[in-house]
């Protein structure tokens, strides 16, 4: 889109005016970087257990573990949660806009909160049914996370056969 621009010319003794328009398109160029920062990502989080507890290494893991074992808490909010903070996302031009590499660095905060109470143990690795009663059984797991993407934007037209590169810029 560009802008639009309004030529007046006539004679005003006569009381006529000829109106001729004309369109300007944008002198607009993607930038070679592009930065966003501070970025939020709120999610929901959901286990799919599709475990067979009845295998060898289930049971050394688990012993006498079951699906319900694993069953995440459920109310008015969600209360398994998936938070991501990133601090920053940037694109960067490798191609004509159309290969692209995005980069960023952010922080994962998965939190898993269980109806039961499951505990888990380091040494040896293990989860067990604990007698303790707990208020909250809460697994968190968080994450310094750098994501790379090589992206393709293709945002060209066809025409007479061939393809007539970016136009992100018209």
């Amino acid at each position: 889109m560009g802008n639009l621009l309004i030529v007046r010319n006539g004679s005003r003794e006569h009381g006529e005016r000829n109106l001729h328009v004309r369109h300007h398109h944008s002198d607009y160029e993607p930038r070679n970087i592009s930065t966003n920062w501070g970025i939020l990502d709120l999610g929901y989080t959901n286990l799919n257990d599709n475990t067979n507890y009845a295998s060898a290494g289930a049971r050394q893991f688990a012993p006498g573990a079951n699906k319900n074992w694993f069953k995440t808490r459920y109310g008015f909010w969600p209360k398994t949660v998936d938070i991501n903070i990133w601090l920053f996302m940037q694109r960067f031009n490798l191609i004509k806009h159309v290969v692209n590499l995005k980069y960023g660095v952010g922080i994962e905060l998965n939190n898993y909160m269980y109806e039961y109470n499951i505990r888990y143990l380091t040494n040896p690795t293990q989860v067990i049914m604990d007698t303790i009663q707990y208020s909250k059984n809460k697994l968190a797991t968080d994450y310094l996370t750098i994501p790379v993407m090589l992206n393709f934007s293709v945002k060209g037209k066809w025409s007479n056969g061939r393809f007539e590169g970016n136009q992100a810029s018209r």
